[in-house]
């Protein structure tokens, strides 16, 4: 009794939902076929479908596509009459709206799903193109480049906009003083583009110049890099060189300038100073203060004499070559020298004087050299002393102008 009773009610209702169907009320009628289906009455489940699917027509048809999506989204599930299609036309039709708005990473989400319909492929790069064009405006350009990466080389072209991404981080890495960061992506572009070539020269030039606080020699390999004309006009090179050079003229006015004792050094700071002393005050300044030094360095002679036949305790008759280093005065000369025997080659050291006395004094240019019976000797310049060696001690620690004799022997290699 019961079940006639609801199915006489399920029956009125059905026929109710039919004709709110048949007069265009799709939404009434959705209500009563969602109930009725639930008891599977008749064929509820299909006019059920129907009303979603005229439902979702009407939304697709006033521009409602959100709505007609989800719509339609049920209804493929079941592959009801057309409703894949119409899904993917609410899809494109929802991309298109939100590439139009250049909101294309929404817009992504629905042409990336339906690739093959239409034209969405096209509209798919497209939205990559348009999202790395706003990183690059923002200056995100390692996702601009990630974006134009995506992009085929037969659908769009995108040297110039990814060379220019390259350009930007590679200045970026220059301003903040990553200069191999910068060479990186600057030789990612080709060298004509802008003034790319420049800018891999000032990236050698700050190398460079980094570089001339620890070695000197690594500079110059960085600065070698860079051709002249581009240094002389380059004023970040004369700025950062002239920098170093103030700072090396500081410290050589501080040194004493009657001190030979590191001469060799004093010169080669010297030398430096002259190359990047861009206006030549600094260095002129500098080698006139050291002119003491530099004039007894300028006195010392080298001179090797002939093989030679000699007479010693330890080894008999025996040839040697007498090498010597000595300093001369006017016509006078004193020295310290070395006998290397040719066969062994071991050395003995012995004094030079060729002035007649072991006390003598001569000046010239304020410069006077005493010595004195085989103790030592001294030289002063204007009457300060500027180093006083003892005629007793090591070659190794017996200096001339910051070489010792010992170095000068060894490099005479002529008795072999």
């Amino acid at each position: 009794m019961i079940d006639k009773c609801q199915e006489g009610i399920n029956s009125n209702l059905y026929n109710s939902a039919v004709v709110l169907s048949e007069n265009k009320k799709y939404d009434e009628a959705l209500e009563i076929f969602k109930v009725l289906k639930k008891s599977k009455f008749r064929d509820s489940d299909d006019k059920y479908k129907e009303c979603q699917y005229m439902i979702g027509t009407a939304y697709l048809s006033h521009d409602k596509y959100d709505d007609a999506l989800t719509i339609f989204s049920e209804l493929k599930q079941s592959k009801y009459k057309d409703s894949e299609d119409k899904y993917r036309d609410c899809q494109y039709m929802l991309g298109t709206i939100y590439f139009n708005q250049e909101k294309y990473s929404w817009a992504l989400t629905y042409f990336s799903q339906i690739l093959t319909y239409k034209d969405s492929q096209d509209k798919y790069y497209e939205c990559h193109y348009g999202l790395g064009l706003f990183n690059m405006e923002s200056g995100h350009y390692f996702d601009a480049i990630e974006r134009f990466a995506k992009i085929p080389s037969n659908v769009k072209d995108c040297t110039d906009v990814i060379n220019e991404c390259n350009y930007c981080i590679g200045v970026n890495s220059l301003k903040k003083e990553n200069y191999q960061n910068a060479l990186n992506y600057f030789g990612r572009i080709p060298a004509s583009y802008k003034d790319t070539q420049y800018k891999i020269y000032d990236c050698h030039i700050k190398e460079g110049i980094s570089a001339l606080y620890s070695s000197i020699s690594k500079a110059e390999s960085y600065f070698n890099k860079v051709p002249d004309d581009y240094k002389a006009e380059s004023d970040i090179f004369k700025s950062g060189v002239n920098e170093y050079a103030v700072k090396l003229y500081k410290e050589m006015s501080t040194v004493n300038r009657y001190d030979s004792s590191n001469i060799a050094g004093q010169k080669e700071k010297l030398s430096i100073l002259k190359k990047y002393d861009t206006e030549g005050k600094m260095y002129s300044e500098i080698k006139k203060r050291m002119k003491p030094v530099l004039d007894i360095e300028g006195m010392w002679r080298w001179r090797e004499d002939d093989l030679r036949t000699t007479y010693s305790e330890d080894k008999g008759w025996h040839e040697d070559i007498r090498y010597w280093y000595y300093m001369q005065l006017n016509n006078g000369k004193i020295g310290y020298g070395t006998n290397i025997d040719k066969s062994t080659k071991s050395k003995g050291d012995f004094w030079y004087n060729d002035m007649g006395t072991y006390s003598y004094s001569i000046t010239t240019k304020k410069f006077t050299f005493v010595a004195w019976t085989r103790d030592g000797y001294s030289v002063t310049y204007d009457g300060k002393k500027i180093r006083t060696f003892d005629g007793y001690g090591d070659p190794e620690s017996i200096h001339f102008g910051g070489t010792s004799v010992d170095a000068y022997a060894t490099q005479v290699k002529s008795y072999n």
